[in-house]
């Protein structure tokens, strides 16, 4: 296998892509620090009173919807949120040997001409509603797939509308950003990790 010590891999994709699944099994593959933009968020999120109250601790759990309101509702207030994580993803970047998971930091490091490896992940529409829907249910949150596909649109819109406002870009404009397109529609959860070692492989040859 190849030396991945320094790298750094940069992950983008909706909701249900994978993303997650593959950031974390790379991070174990690879000896890889993982940081998750969007994990930093909904840390905030929660702390910012968006979330359910568990009927057992008491305390806020997440939920897709609450999440898609704070983003929608909440952060646009705020600026500086996106602008402090974005400082820990620089930093995190600078040391090296890092898997960044983010739906925005790709358009940036694309602008800026760094040589990261840059790859978006995607999957079918109802594959990954299909899949949030599975997550959510651990948290006790039930929704339909026709309920999370339009959840999951209206963030996406949000989405594309805060990052344009702030760095004047479309964060969807995959094609001209990412290295990759990795479609993991009808792969294996169990194979995902697998193929992107081959992928990035190729990637730095």
């Amino acid at each position: 296998m190849k030396d991945f010590s320094k790298l750094v891999i940069i992950l983008g994709g909706p909701g249900g892509s994978g993303r997650s699944t593959i950031a974390e099994g790379l991070a174990e593959k690879l000896n890889l620090r993982r940081i998750y933009g969007g994990g930093i968020q909904r840390q905030i999120c929660l702390e910012v009173g968006y979330g359910d109250i568990d009927k057992f601790s008491g305390k806020l759990k997440f939920n897709e919807e609450k999440f898609g309101k704070y983003l929608s509702e909440y952060v646009p207030k705020h600026p500086e949120i996106d602008l402090k994580i974005d400082t820990k993803l620089f930093e995190a970047s600078y040391e090296g040997g890092v898997i960044i998971e983010s739906m925005n930091f790709a358009p940036i490091i694309k602008r800026l001409n760094l040589p990261y490896i840059k790859i978006w992940i995607t999957a079918e529409e109802k594959e990954r509603a299909r899949r949030i829907c599975e997550r959510e249910q651990k948290f006790g949150n039930i929704f339909s797939i026709d309920e999370m596909i339009e959840i999951t649109k209206k963030r996406n819109e949000t989405d594309k509308k805060r990052y344009n406002s702030i760095y004047g870009c479309d964060i969807f404009d995959f094609e001209n950003i990412y290295d990759f397109v990795f479609d993991t529609t009808d792969v294996p959860k169990e194979n995902m990790v697998s193929e992107m070692i081959k992928i990035i492989e190729k990637l730095i040859q």
